[in-house]
């Protein structure tokens, strides 16, 4: 389904990070506009556009659920920019085709990706969490190896010290 980068190397691991994609992900999966700008995203998130560098980052690396625009700087959430462009924002409806043809180019400007339902959402969601306890669980398959390989690093020393010894102190 989804692959781990190595789990050392996880975004997950990093402190809050399923919170901060949580947050991220319900913001943009409801909000008006389905792209904006990083600073945009900062406000809506978190309330504070100043922190659109910290939200740029979140998106970047979690190329699972974020994409960067054609537009500078513009962010949006995968499966929103996978619905089709039939949402008008100032009716709140979802047009169908000849609906949005007989728009006139000024209006088209009022028509956007639909928001998210909360279905959709709870998919995403799921999958933040899920990814988050894989990260976590892989994180902590490493440790399985340490003990047979002080094991065997000893032996391995105690093997050479005998060599060196023997070679050393042996028939001579």
């Amino acid at each position: 389904m989804f692959s781990l980068r190595v789990a050392h190397d996880s975004p997950y691991l990093r402190p809050n990070r399923l919170g901060d994609v949580l947050a991220a992900v319900q913001t943009m999966a409801v909000y008006g506009r389905y792209r904006v700008t990083c600073r945009t995203w900062a406000d809506r998130i978190s309330g504070d556009s100043g922190r659109a560098d910290f939200w740029r980052k979140i998106f970047e690396e979690h190329p699972e659920f974020f994409r960067r625009s054609s537009y500078e700087d513009n962010y949006s959430l995968i499966l929103r920019r996978a619905q089709p462009r039939r949402f008008h924002r100032g009716n709140r409806e979802i047009l169908t085709d000849d609906e949005y043809d007989a728009l006139s180019e000024e209006d088209k400007k009022d028509v956007s990706r639909p928001p998210l339902s909360e279905a959709q959402i709870k998919i995403l969601t799921d999958i933040a969490i899920n990814l988050h306890a894989r990260a976590l669980e892989a994180s902590r398959d490493w440790r399985w190896w340490v003990a047979p390989a002080l094991s065997f690093g000893g032996s391995f020393v105690g093997a050479m010290l005998a060599f060196v010894a023997a070679a050393k102190f042996g028939k001579g």
